[in-house]
């Protein structure tokens, strides 16, 4: 009875252990603290029409370069902006650009109030009266531009999924009480 137990502790620290050593050698994608857009909001005004829509979704921020990574931002007004960077963006600063055919082209400009840290718990409100975006048209030899304000909202950095450590130190914990009980049994 006493070996079966001991098995399978051993057998829970051993796949605790196999399940971290698969986590730890995947390759990582992306450097740096996730930001995940919250609360921004669009709207464009042109011609006395005048709609509302938003910004969703993430990037990866890296303080320590001051580099973005992994951007995915959906607009409910242009459609997503896919990037795995935004050279010439700051930590105050994400811009991007986008290219739909030859003429057309999207512009986002997100200027924070104030730097990102790349910290865990970095909340970064938008800047309302510098932040945009903007439509670019070339077309029959004219061109034309519209642009939509953002009037609220934040980059907020948000932790990475924390369940592997606590997996690993309760298997590991687990089997320290395990061996002690067996070793007070014995004697």
């Amino acid at each position: 009875m006493m070996q079966f137990k001991q098995a399978k502790w051993v057998a829970l620290a051993a796949s605790t252990t196999a399940l971290a050593m698969t986590t730890l050698t995947a390759p990582a994608e992306a450097a740096g603290v996730k930001y995940n857009l919250q609360g921004v909001s669009l709207s464009y005004i042109e011609n006395g029409i005048s709609q509302t829509g938003s910004l969703t979704g993430s990037f990866f921020f890296d303080g320590a370069t001051n580099t973005y990574s992994d951007i995915a931002i959906n607009s409910s007004f242009s459609g997503g902006y896919l990037a795995n960077s935004a050279p010439g963006s700051t930590a105050s600063q994400l811009s991007l650009t986008k290219t739909i055919f030859g003429p057309l082209t999207f512009d986002l400009l997100l200027n924070f109030t104030s730097p990102l840290t790349g910290l865990l718990g970095d909340v970064a409100p938008i800047n309302t009266n510098t932040s945009f975006e903007r439509v670019n048209g070339r077309f029959f030899g004219g061109s034309g531009s519209a642009i939509a304000s953002i009037n609220s909202g934040a980059a907020v950095a948000v932790p990475s999924p924390a369940l592997l450590p606590g997996l690993i130190g309760i298997g590991a914990a687990a089997l320290r009480k395990r061996k002690a009980t067996a070793s007070a049994e014995k004697a």
